[in-house]
């Protein structure tokens, strides 16, 4: 279930937020992930929040699971990532300009031309 993913992403223990991650990934691999569109921006919030998660493991599988995720969420979804990891980019915090640089990598390398959200993503990262 998607909400108990969401409540799990902000628990307390990190094992939670950790398996709760892997969770959303083997969903997307195997091709369960069906979401609505007000869900599906609390699950790209939460991801996005875990990126700046003091545990290195849990940062480390956010920025993993973020280009299978782009792959099969709404456009302005994509939009708001990519732009996230842009202006994070620019942080003043080490940990987190590496992480959304590698994410940002992550998602462009692994975007097909054929996706729904390739164009979005070139659209929002030219202009920068």
């Amino acid at each position: 279930n998607l909400s108990s993913l969401l409540d799990k992403m902000a628990a307390d223990d990190k094992d939670f937020r950790y398996m709760a991650i892997n969770d959303l990934m083997s969903m997307l691999a195997d091709g369960t992930f069906h979401i609505d569109s007000d869900l599906e921006n609390k699950m790209v919030g939460k991801l996005m929040t875990l990126l700046e998660d003091r545990n290195g493991e849990v940062r480390n599988l956010a920025v993993k699971c973020l280009a299978p995720l782009t792959q099969v969420i709404v456009d302005k979804h994509a939009e708001t990532i990519v732009a996230r990891l842009c202006a994070n980019i620019t942080s003043d915090d080490e940990q987190l300009r590496d992480v959304s640089s590698i994410g940002l990598r992550t998602v462009v390398s692994n975007v097909s031309a054929q996706s729904k959200s390739a164009g979005t993503i070139c659209r929002t990262l030219t202009p920068r």
